[in-house]
């Protein structure tokens, strides 16, 4: 939920549509059971593109969206390291 929370907040701006995903996996057949699990994000921008060549407010939100992942992944890696952590 935490990660859900911080997608929503960094982009709620409307400028992008986000699609957020999250796999579990379980696999056997190599003598033990493996847990794994991915999260697939998607993200796209509701302004069509009016040139190949990438416009001033393309590169602009592009560069945003850039720093909103980079931010999401300082999250991710917090959460992550908080959960290694012996209760």
């Amino acid at each position: 939920m935490a990660i859900l929370s911080e997608v929503n907040r960094l982009f709620q701006t409307g400028e992008t549509y986000v699609n957020l995903e999250l796999k579990f996996k379980l696999r056997s057949g190599t003598g033990r059971l493996n847990y794994q699990e991915e999260m697939i994000m998607r993200i796209h921008g509701r302004q069509a593109r009016d040139s190949e060549e990438m416009g001033e407010a393309t590169r602009t939100w592009f560069r945003k969206c850039v720093e909103q992942i980079e931010e999401l992944d300082r999250l991710i890696a917090e959460l992550w390291e908080d959960g290694k952590k012996p209760r």
